[in-house]
């Protein structure tokens, strides 16, 4: 027996049981993450209307994006890699980011175009390009 037939016995693959997810739970994830569901998705990389459908439970919700729901709920910094946010008035920024509970927001004394902000998760922000783009700080 050679060992590309021994490594295919050795190991067993299986899916995850993502047999949990469904409208109720697509919808308690979404407002967690205090999205709407065209935001959302947008995320998932589908239309409003599927988002309602799976959350009324009309349909049920497709194997691509049960995984992805999967990948957003251990792993919510996915979405922050998933888009760039720009933004152009920095006091309505300052006002959202308290509303999601920011431990600290730090102003850079030196330069007005950089901001970092704290959350309890211990994710970082920080404002680039010319003070119109939060990105998190580890990328």
């Amino acid at each position: 027996m050679d060992t590309n037939e021994l490594n295919k016995r050795a190991i067993k693959v299986t899916d995850r049981d993502y047999s949990y997810i469904d409208g109720s739970y697509l919808r308690k994830l979404r407002m967690s993450f205090g999205m709407s569901q065209a935001l959302f998705a947008d995320y998932l990389g589908v239309t409003k209307k599927a988002i309602e459908k799976w959350e009324q439970g009309v349909n049920k919700i497709n194997a691509p994006v049960l995984r992805l729901l999967f990948l957003f709920e251990n792993n919510p910094e996915l979405l922050s890699l998933m888009k760039e946010i720009k933004i152009s008035n920095k006091n309505f920024i300052l006002n959202r980011i308290k509303t999601f509970e920011a431990d600290e927001i730090i102003n850079s004394e030196k330069d007005d175009s950089e901001i970092e902000v704290n959350f309890s998760s211990k994710k970082s922000w920080k404002k680039v390009n010319g003070g119109k783009t939060y990105v998190p700080s580890n990328v």
